[in-house]
């Protein structure tokens, strides 16, 4: 009895908490939004040159440039004597291991079921923390995990990238027909996958309990377009007054192009967390309903009516108070359109009272 009060008090707080957090978020979102935009806007007055070194270029300028991307380190994962291919940017290795997991469910009577199954996965689980911890042990540690190995010197050109532009460099793949030089017989190897098995009769087909697969991915040199700092010989993150720019692109592009690109990103950026956020506020306020949930929730029939009443309104107040925060954030980063926005609506509102008052007919 005392265990469920709390509960659900403690949800109550908890909700409290995600509201504050996640009004936060949503407000600073707007500035973030406003500020990245603002420092896209100095793309226009980029210097585009060639990645030759030919283009004259003052120490501190922002340029743009494009080329093909080149380095000179091999890269190797000494661990199982992997080597990537010559000009690889990146190579990942993710690790996977076959493990048991617990799932649980709780019905309206507090009655818990656990259910267990094994799967493959890339965080070590934990089975101490089991229902039922008898034929469902996993491995104590992970002897083998993952890694990113990164080229040291990546060039566009004559010039030298900054790590702000490597980090960007993404574009995985797998790595099929691996440079292996394995030679424990105990491996299995298939593609861009390495398989381990703990008994030694296991396989990647039918895996066991402590099996390992190894995965590797690249990143390969390719064309791609950076803007941002020259300093010398070497292209770093360029200062504007609201933000820095370390902008890659893949393919060859001028400035319109790469600047309304990230421009772009950066609106459908601005919308997913907006939504994100959004969600989150309805289920945050949702909580704050739960001790009222709670009680009808043993009530049949009667209760299931009332609670979808109940959580159709945390939502809709939810929703609403997350559209009044994304208004403040406006009112405060961009004001001019805010208040022109208000007053459209205003204009609006007024136009359609007076044309409706002109529709009625004098007495």
């Amino acid at each position: 009895m005392f265990r469920r009060k709390g509960s659900v008090f403690a949800g109550v707080l908890f909700g409290l908490i995600m509201i504050v957090a996640f009004s936060v978020f949503l407000f600073k979102n707007e500035g973030t939004a406003v500020n990245r935009k603002k420092a896209l806007e100095n793309i226009d007055e980029a210097v585009e040159i060639s990645s030759d070194g030919t283009s004259a270029v003052n120490d501190g300028d922002l340029i743009i440039v494009s080329g093909e991307l080149e380095t000179d380190d091999i890269i190797v994962d000494e661990t199982f004597d992997i080597t990537a291919p010559k000009n690889t940017i990146k190579l990942k290795k993710t690790v996977s291991l076959y493990q048991w997991s617990e799932s649980s469910e709780t019905d309206d009577s507090e009655n818990t079921t656990y259910e267990y199954k094994k799967i493959w996965s890339k965080n070590l689980i934990d089975s101490s923390d089991f229902n039922a911890q008898r034929g469902h042990e996993n491995p104590a540690a992970m002897i083998y995990t993952g890694d990113t190995f990164v080229a040291n010197d990546v060039t566009l050109g004559v010039y030298t990238l900054d790590n702000s532009f490597v980090s960007q460099l993404n574009n995985y793949k797998p790595y099929k027909n691996m440079d292996m030089k394995i030679k424990d017989l105990t491996y299995s190897v298939a593609e861009n996958k390495i398989f381990i098995s703990a008994n030694g009769k296991s396989t990647i087909e039918s895996p066991s309990v402590g099996d390992y697969l190894i995965e590797y991915e690249i990143v390969s040199a390719e064309s791609i377009t950076v803007a941002g700092g020259v300093s010398g010989q070497n292209i770093i993150s360029y200062q504007t007054k609201t933000g820095t720019l370390a902008e890659v692109s893949y393919g060859i592009k001028d400035k319109a192009v790469l600047k309304q690109e990230k421009i772009d990103e950066n609106e459908r950026r601005t919308w997913a967390v907006r939504i994100g956020l959004l969600f989150g506020m309805m289920f945050a306020v949702g909580l704050l309903f739960s001790p009222i949930t709670n009680l009808l929730a043993r009530i049949p029939i009667l209760g299931n009516i009332v609670n979808g009443g109940i959580a159709l309104v945390g939502g809709v107040i939810g929703g609403a108070w997350a559209i009044i925060v994304i208004a403040a954030g406006w009112l405060y980063y961009k004001p001019v359109l805010a208040i022109s926005m208000i007053v459209g609506v205003v204009a609006v509102i007024v136009l359609v009272s007076r044309a409706k008052k002109a529709k009625v007919p004098a007495e």
